[in-house]
């Protein structure tokens, strides 16, 4: 038997992290319509399997290059987005004592110590200097 499935797999995709979060996402569907009744709980249904067939056709396909581009795309995605949860993490721990401007012309995020009153900004980015209240 472990055999036949080794030689099955042979050069298949397999389940990458993109594949994974599908079937997570496609599960967490599926328990959350026990709750939802009605034409909305069926449609959520149908796109829960069809997260699930797709995330299946990803793991079976023979279609390597392609499949290695997807999930690239994803784990790059995943990287911005915990990006941006780590950096307003960081800025609320820091409200105490640094106060956050966007530079009115590169949109650039600047901090400054909080308390020093009415004091001119300059962005180290594009050198555009403004005034603002700390």
């Amino acid at each position: 038997m472990g055999e036949w499935l080794r030689k099955f797999m042979l050069g298949r995709n397999g389940a990458d992290p993109y594949a994974l979060f599908l079937i997570l996402v496609s599960l967490v569907l599926l328990v959350a319509v026990t709750f939802i009744r009605g034409a909305i709980g069926a449609a959520i249904t149908w796109l829960a399997y069809v997260i699930l067939f797709y995330s299946l056709f990803r793991m079976l396909s023979r279609n390597v290059a392609k499949r290695h581009m997807e999930n690239q795309g994803f784990l790059k995605l995943k990287a911005q987005i915990k990006t941006k949860f780590r950096r307003e993490k960081q800025k609320a721990a820091q409200r105490k004592t640094y106060a956050f401007f966007s530079c009115p012309s590169c949109k650039a995020q600047l901090r400054v110590p909080r308390g020093k009153g009415r004091m001119r900004i300059t962005c180290p980015r594009c050198g555009k200097i403004f005034e603002a209240r700390s």
